[in-house]
Parts: structure tokens; sequence; C-alpha cells
């Protein structure tokens, strides 16, 4: 019997409702998936669903958030998204 390792057919991932200290992201589902993962800097989070909220950012800083796929039988491939974070009126 073939197993296959979940892989993510686009590249595409999206980032919206952006402000100075948070971003949301989300990506395409995979069949076969178990979960996700994103990373950026030294932090990492598994999330079991395809969009996820990420707070605690710096305002107006560069982040690239990498989202790998895992699935039963193995960790599938990367995708890329990246955000700027909005301004704080406080800088």
């Amino acid at each position: 019997m073939w197993f296959s390792v979940p892989r993510f057919s686009t590249g595409t991932c999206s980032v919206s409702n952006v402000t100075p200290y948070s971003v949301r992201l989300s990506w395409p589902a995979v069949t076969g998936a178990y979960r996700y993962r994103y990373r950026y800097g030294s932090r990492s989070v598994y999330v079991y669903g395809t969009s996820a909220s990420v707070s605690g950012l710096t305002p107006a800083t560069h982040y690239y958030f990498h989202v790998t796929v895992y699935g039963s039988y193995g960790t599938g491939n990367t995708i890329v998204c990246s955000a700027t974070t909005g301004k704080s009126l406080f800088l």
C-alpha cells in the first residue's frame, strides 16, 4: 500500500486583519493533513485548522511566516507568507 505525505498544491497563503500588534494568517486546506505549523523568528505554533491569529508582534515590522503541513505519514512542504505590521500611534 502506498502512503503519501500531504503537500500544499499552491504556494499561497494570505494575511488579513493587520494591526500594529497582530495579523491573521490563512492557507489552503490540504487533503490528508493532520495539522499545520506556522513559525516566525524563534516561535513555532501548531494548529489544526487553516488559519491562525498571531499576536504579540512589534509595530511597523516585517515578518515572514513559514507554514508547514503535517500528515499521519510525515511532514509535507512549507509555504511562506509575509506581512508588515501597522504603525502604532505611540511610535
